[in-house]
This record gives structure tokens, sequence and C-alpha cells, in this order.
């Protein structure tokens, strides 16, 4: 989620969590072991999703995501048994409180010996925790260009891994300005956002960039490619951006599972004022976003 700029701190919602409710591997704990490869090498995937009156926003699409990440690690966990997981952790907050809230589901290749080296037959760990939402004011976002750059790696581009030092040293930059979000990119590349991904409208094309060897793919950004741009017409592309294209874009905005649709008012000196694309697409999104919430 972008940090509040000064002047647009972050809100608490009305009717939500009071306090953080965390479950490991079907127990309502808050601790993991200290030989769990997910804390000693950041050995796992997660994500974090938006609830809304007990529901998943997106879950299919968070679930796909990861499921497919776990593949590619080699880390058996069954989408039904996450589907368990999350369930049990929603219908465990007290009754009223689900108003808005954010589940973030993580799941680790489990405790294991010393060493890189994976061991195949341990069980993976798998944390469920519930957390009161916080929500930003709609104004356009300041942005920044990060010194950070963003890890090119074909092997890991796309999942949301445990592994997020990139982003983690680009948000210390953040603080020290004014600025809601950072650009990261990979030399002249352009990513994506610290917390979000990134599109530009370019002569009424929607473009994003290319994420094969580096970046998340978003389940907010899946969602404008696949659902709200192709119900408005509105033509997509998916290639390499460099930071001269973003800044002659007509309109840029960023998107991830809490924010929604964000539009960008300013980057390095250079503004804009009118955003009709984003009130297009956060029109439709808000009308038919209870389509895709399940529990």
């Amino acid at each position: 989620m972008t940090q509040p700029a000064e002047g647009d701190q972050a809100q608490p919602t009305d009717n939500k969590l009071t306090l953080p409710i965390s479950w490991i591997n079907g127990v309502e704990h808050t601790a993991v072991a200290v030989s769990d490869r997910g804390l000693r090498f950041g050995d796992g995937l997660f994500e974090t999703i938006r609830v809304v009156h007990g529901e998943l926003e997106f879950r299919d699409y968070h679930l796909q995501r990861l499921t497919s990440g776990l593949h590619r690690l080699n880390i058996d966990v069954s989408q039904k048994l996450l589907i368990e997981r999350l369930r049990q952790c929603l219908l465990s907050a007290p009754r009223g409180e689900l108003g808005e809230a954010v589940l973030r589901l993580t799941v680790t290749r489990g405790s294991g010996e010393s060493g890189y080296r994976p061991d195949t037959i341990v069980q993976p760990t798998v944390i469920c925790t519930l957390e009161p939402a916080r929500e930003l004011r709609s104004r356009p976002a300041k942005v920044m260009r990060c010194h950070t750059p963003i890890s090119r790696n074909t092997a890991l581009a796309g999942m949301k891994h445990l592994n997020r030092l990139d982003n983690v040293l680009a948000a210390a930059e953040l603080a020290q300005s004014k600025c809601d979000e950072g650009i990261l990119l990979a030399e002249d590349e352009v990513i994506s956002g610290v917390m979000s991904n990134l599109f530009i409208m370019c002569s009424g094309t929607l473009w994003t960039p290319a994420l094969e060897q580096a970046g998340v793919e978003g389940t907010m950004r899946r969602c404008v490619l696949e659902i709200l741009a192709p119900a408005l017409n509105v033509e997509t592309v998916v290639r390499r951006i460099t930071w001269s294209e973003v800044l002659a874009a007509d309109e840029v905005f960023l998107t991830n599972s809490l924010i929604g649709i964000r539009p960008v008012g300013a980057i390095a000196g250079k503004s804009w004022t009118s955003f009709p694309l984003v009130e297009r697409l956060s029109n439709y999104l808000q009308a038919e976003r209870g389509k895709y919430s399940c529990v």
C-alpha cells in the first residue's frame, strides 16, 4: 500500500478489527519456529488480500498466483488447504468487525536444517494474518524515481516472494521524501512501483511494463488487463517502458489489491490534473468488484 504523504494521513476505516488475528498451520498463534526457512532465507511466498464484509476480493486471482509460484518453488501445498486456512482465519474474527480488513496469506517451505539446500519432506508453514484495514484519501499520488534498482531474475519474476529487500531499500527512500510511491527501474527499464504496478496511457493505448525479468504480477494489474480495459474497449499493451515514456504519458496510474486504482498527479516535475481513464476504470471496478469476491 502506498505511504501517506504529508497532509494525507491514512485514516482507520469504520467497523474494523481492533487487533490482528494470526493462525499458523491451523492453530491460533503468533510465532513461527526460528528454524523456519521463510525466516531464515525468505523461502516462500505471500498474498495481501482485501477483505470487505467478510469476503476476500479477487480471492481466485490471489490463489492462482500463489499456487503457480508454489509450483515453481516446488513447495507442496494444495489450493484446498489454502482455502480452508483462509476461511478459518476469517471465521475467527469477532462478528461485526469485518467491515474492511486485510488478510495476509504467507506460505513458507517450513522448518528444516541449516543450509540453503531444501529438504523435500518438511511440512510447509501456512500463516494467515487478519489485520485492521487502513485507507488513503483518493487524491492523486505524488511519485518519485527511486535510486534503488530492482533486481532482475527470470526464475523469480512475477511471484510475490518473501525476498523483498529491493522494496525495503526503496521504501526507505520514500520515508525521506514527501512522496506516496516510488518507481523502480532495472537499468533504464521501468518495472513497477515500490508497492504497486504501473500503467501509462499513450495516444489512446494503455501500456504496462513487461515483467518477465523482474517485478510482481499484481492481481489488480491482472484485473485491469483482463476485465476492466476490455470491458471499456481500451486497447492494452504489455511492453518494455522507459522513464522518458512515463514522463511523456497522457495519464499515469498505480494499482494494487488494497488501493485499487490510484491516479498519479506528479512525477519528477511533471504533473497531471485530468484522469478520464482512471475515472472510467474506477467506476467500472466499483460497480463490478462484488462479482469477484468470495469467502
